[in-house]
């Protein structure tokens, strides 16, 4: 009953939402990207499909791809790898704070034993 309760709860739903969106803003990009790739005149970019593997193998193989043809243009591998940092530094925070919440819990329970 409880994981029923878990699954109709609105915020649920909304972080659901919140998910489809950007990944499918994400696919709308690389597709976007891909087509402005090819009027810039590169033969074969690499192909807006595979963000549907990860995102950061789009990203990387978007970047070897331009690399070999002549092309210049970190920025998005940039980008992707600041992303990527922060959001470490953002969990392990969380993670951290998590934790000290659990210990302090948890503490009265600990010490009765």
């Amino acid at each position: 009953m409880a994981e029923l309760k878990l699954a109709l709860a609105p915020w649920y739903w909304f972080s659901m939402l919140i998910v489809w969106t950007i990944f499918g803003a994400s696919v709308w990009f690389a597709a976007m990207d891909m087509r402005t790739l090819a009027q810039r005149g590169f033969v074969k970019p690499f192909h807006w499909a595979w963000i549907f593997l990860a995102t950061p193998v789009y990203i990387i193989g978007r970047h070897v791809v331009i690399r070999q043809r002549g092309g210049q243009g970190a920025g998005p591998l940039i980008a992707m790898i600041a992303t990527e940092i922060v959001l470490l530094f953002l969990n392990l925070l969380l993670s951290a704070f998590l934790m000290t919440r659990l210990v302090a819990e948890l503490d009265p329970f600990v010490s009765s034993i």
